[in-house]
């Protein structure tokens, strides 16, 4: 019994993802013009008071914060309240155009065989790492004079204040700068390179403070933003930059914790490194042929169980994400969001083409140009080879 999920609009020709830089949301579309008045709008409710100090702060005319307990304790607490309630604007914003948590980046990144989603977020936070710390360093070599001003005497309640405030930071830049700016200019279809620059300049503005040492907000800005468009997750951006802001603080008052980030950090990118080179050697030998059994189609979540032997149908695995890439003639009712399920057929913009909707014979298996999407597994006499072109032409890829 199919399920109709009402009128759902199609996919915008010559759009559908190729890479990980692909604009597909897994959204419906919206235009442009909607995209960026939410964007900005947020944006701008969110870090307007932000860009103002920042740009008193660069003209040396903003008030330091002072005060005891009792002046830094509610501030404390509001941040992080201020925090919680931008976080549900965000996600209740995005529902309203069916972008779901997990699409808006709320979760681990995907595994891959043989990876696991620990793996790929550990190597994500190491790289984001890395591009802070370039971005430091020039920063600190182009900014002169220019720095957001301290108390002259730091206090313990001010440095609890402080790393209230970088949660908020990590929490409400990733979310808003990051997560709901790119996620919106990608349902909009609008072209990787933009997406990344406008990103980029929104986190900027708020941190002109640091005059021409900008330059090292933009460098680790546009790490992130690339980050995000390939693991398509943010809880590690923001754990980064929460602990990238506190060490920073704290190392104001105690300079072991400079020393200690230091040592954390060298051993985190070191693990990476191994987790990397480890991730890499899983995920080719999962991507072998089994005896008697399936190869993955490369890029394909392969079903778990494994259905080790069983002929191919041309039907979706219970749990199977979305296909990739649309197939010319594909019919069938949208199902509105999430994942496959077995009371549901393939959703219009399926790469099965209508053909497939029983057990195929040889001969039927899809041709070269429309390999099974995400989700399908193909016998090993009919593995696809590790480039494959999408209906579009582009190449099809997926790393660990």
């Amino acid at each position: 019994m199919t399920q109709s999920a009402g009128p759902w609009p199609g996919p915008v020709p010559g759009t559908a993802p190729s890479s990980w830089m692909a604009l597909d949301s897994g959204a419906p579309p919206i235009s442009a013009l909607r995209a960026y008045a939410e964007v900005l709008i947020l944006f701008a409710l969110v870090f307007a008071s932000g860009i103002i100090n920042a740009a008193e702060s660069l003209g040396g005319n903003n008030v330091v914060p002072s005060g005891s307990w009792g002046a830094f304790a509610p501030a404390t607490v509001d941040e992080v309240c201020h925090a919680a309630v931008i976080v549900i604007v965000v996600v209740l914003l995005s529902a309203r155009r069916r972008v779901t948590g997990q699409l808006l980046g709320i979760r681990m990144p995907e595994p891959l065989p043989g990876v696991g989603p620990t793996s790929r977020a550990i190597r994500m936070a190491a790289m984001g790492l890395l591009a802070f710390l370039v971005g430091a360093i020039t920063t600190s070599l182009l900014a002169g004079g220019h720095h957001y001003q301290q108390p002259a005497h730091l206090s313990v309640p001010y440095l609890v204040y402080a790393v209230g405030s970088s949660l908020f930071s990590g929490v409400v830049e990733e979310m808003v700068a990051l997560a709901f700016v790119v996620s919106m200019l990608r349902q909009a279809r609008r072209p990787a390179a933009e997406i990344v620059v406008v990103a980029v300049l929104l986190r900027c503005s708020y941190h002109i403070y640091y005059g021409a040492g900008i330059v090292g907000i933009a460098i680790w800005a546009t790490v992130f933003a690339l980050l995000y468009l390939r693991f398509r997750s943010v809880i590690p951006l923001i754990i980064l930059h929460f602990l990238w802001d506190s060490f920073q603080f704290l190392a104001l008052e105690w300079p072991a914790f400079a020393g200690l980030g230091i040592l954390l950090g060298l051993g985190f990118v070191i693990t990476a490194f191994i987790m990397w080179i480890v991730a890499v050697v899983s995920h080719r030998a999962a991507k072998r042929p089994q005896p008697g059994g399936f190869a993955p189609y490369p890029g394909a979540t392969y079903p778990v169980p494994q259905y080790l032997g069983a002929p191919y149908q041309g039907v979706p695995y219970p749990g199977a994400p979305y296909p990739v890439s649309p197939s010319p003639g594909a019919t069938g009712q949208p199902w509105p969001a999430g994942q496959y399920s077995p009371a549901y057929p393939p959703p219009y913009g399926s790469a099965v083409p209508p053909a497939y909707s029983g057990p195929p014979a040889p001969s039927a298996y899809p041709p070269p140009g429309y390999p099974p999407p995400t989700g399908y597994a193909v016998p090993p006499s009919k593995a696809a080879p590790q480039t494959q072109a999408s209906p579009q032409g582009n190449p099809v890829h997926r790393q660990p």
